[in-house]
């Protein structure tokens, strides 16, 4: 599944399960390289993470408003 804010710029993709397989690993990054060109930003997240962690997820999209916005609470 994947969201897009479009005002940050910024692509949260939830995975089911992880991309162990190297040609997926390399299919991402491709595809990663290819949008961080025009200034997006893109976060994967194991669907687990979300439900164990969520703490830790929010912190890690946090950090990316954090890095384009310094005055960011």
């Amino acid at each position: 599944m994947t969201f897009f804010c479009a005002s940050e710029k910024l692509i949260i993709e939830l995975d089911g399960n992880p991309h162990g397989d190297y040609h997926k690993i390399e299919k991402d990054k491709k595809r990663d390289q290819y949008l961080e060109g025009p200034g997006f930003s893109v976060l994967r997240f194991e669907n687990r993470l979300v439900f164990q962690e969520p703490e830790f997820v929010k912190n890690e999209i946090r950090k990316t408003f954090k890095r384009k916005d310094p005055e960011f609470e």
